[in-house]
């Protein structure tokens, strides 16, 4: 299924990587815009593979984990310095694997598909080594043949504690099979806790978020297509569940974003249309409120908070607009800001830092043929507006991390797992002080 390629050197020249890359080389970008540096091969011959992700912690370190057939692979470059060769950490079928990084600099990775169909994790503490990878979810049966856990989702504190949650069930399309909402837990200094059943007869997994001391806020489809979300509180453990939607008709796919202190918001679709709540840490769930642009629902949307509880919302509808909303912590939702009018526009994502920076990226292309596929960036500094797009790879998707300066690092790879790994990064423009913002 899987062949190697010859794979070009990850010394190769700027201006020969852009190139082969088909993006344009680092250019001075005009006053207030990022600058992104030319594009690099950070993975070596035979570890070139697909599906990668980033994560960089409060130093600025940067790890990035692909796969490459059944294995998994990362790498790390230390804060102002290159990219080290990767290394094996595990192996998973249909990996996916995610990274999150807390401020000590310690390192989570999940997969799934590890031995017996599971669910599995690694942790590179700061300054050390990879583990050895320990199962986390209970064993599978393989896809055809009965439940497996699949989807897992990483949520990583600043203070280190880590929660994992995913869907448990059968992977056929057509299975009126109904499977259970999951989580782990694994406090800073402890270790991964037993398998949490947060809901059963469900379609999809749970969205976990998690602060800084370790509290965990999760939602998810509850019974009769209701979103329901619960806390895990340090000390405490799980509490019980509360609604947070009345009953929806067909499949129900909630998230949650978390910032530090724990003020949480929740989005969902109803309907075609997209609901939100928040919270305020140690304060109850507010009433839904639409968050949609009007006239059209959002196909795709992606929500994320900031350290100051700031929710941000990007919705992507059909006809290619990609718009953003935000809601400051105690106050409402405020009007959509325009950052795409119209194109072919699918896979959006966003990244956000503690202090409010933001990127945004998309992929454009002829999707009937899925040809020409390129990924877009859009950032836009704290208390700033959003800059023009900029192409800043030939892939269908490409994972980017902010540091806490508003640098970012991007990573990207080529479909069917044998391509190799591209990273590229971007730098800030200098802070609007002239505009109140230090």
């Amino acid at each position: 299924m899987f062949r190697t390629l010859l794979i070009v050197s990850a010394v190769l020249g700027a201006a020969a990587a852009a190139s082969v890359l088909g993006v344009s080389n680092a250019s001075p970008a005009p006053a207030g815009e990022p600058t992104w540096g030319a594009p690099q091969v950070i993975s070596t011959p035979g570890t070139g593979g697909d599906h990668p992700t980033v994560a960089v912690d409060a130093a600025g370190d940067t790890t990035a984990v692909w796969t490459r057939g059944r294995r998994v692979f990362a790498a790390r470059r230390p804060a102002g310095g290159r990219w080290r060769a990767p290394v094996e950490i595990g192996w998973g079928r249909y990996a996916s694997p995610q990274v999150g990084a807390d401020a000590r600099g310690n390192v989570t990775v999940v997969w799934a598909g590890g031995p017996r169909w599971r669910v599995m994790g690694a942790r590179r503490p700061a300054g050390g080594h990879w583990s050895r990878p320990v199962a986390l979810s209970e064993s599978g049966h393989g896809p055809y043949a009965g439940p497996v856990a699949q989807d897992p989702l990483l949520a990583v504190g600043r203070g280190g504690a880590v929660v994992v949650g995913w869907l448990y069930t059968r992977w056929e399309d057509e299975s009126p099979f109904r499977g259970r909402a999951e989580a782990v837990y694994r406090p800073a200094r402890g270790r991964w806790s037993a398998p949490r059943v947060l809901a059963r007869r469900v379609y999809h997994g749970p969205s976990v978020g998690i602060d800084a001391r370790g509290d965990v806020t999760a939602v998810f489809e509850g019974a009769r297509g209701r979103v329901r979300a619960v806390r895990r509180v340090v000390g405490r453990g799980w509490l019980a569940s509360v609604p947070l939607s009345p009953g929806q008709h067909g499949w129900v796919q909630a998230d949650v974003a978390v910032d530090a202190r724990g003020d949480a918001t929740a989005i969902w679709d109803s309907d075609g249309k997209q609901r939100a709540v928040s919270r305020p840490h140690l304060g109850r769930w507010s009433t839904p409120v639409r968050v949609d642009a009007s006239g059209a629902s959002a196909d795709v949307w992606t929500l994320t908070m900031d350290d100051a509880g700031t929710a941000l919302v990007v919705l992507s509808d059909a006809e290619g607009r990609i718009s953003v909303r935000s809601k400051p912590l105690h106050g409402d939702w405020r009007r959509p800001e325009m950052v795409q009018a119209a194109g072919s526009t699918e896979f959006s994502g966003l990244a956000v830092n503690p202090r409010g920076d933001a990127l945004l990226t998309w992929t454009e292309g002829d999707w009937a043929t899925f040809t020409h596929l390129t990924r877009h960036a859009a950032y836009r500094p704290r208390g700033g507006t959003w800059g023009a797009p900029r192409r800043v790879a030939r892939a269908e998707f490409a994972s980017v991390a902010l540091d806490r300066t508003g640098d970012a690092t991007a990573v990207w790879g080529r479909s069917g797992g044998i391509g190799r790994i591209w990273a590229r990064t971007m730098t800030a423009p200098a802070p609007l002080v002239a505009a109140g913002i230090p």
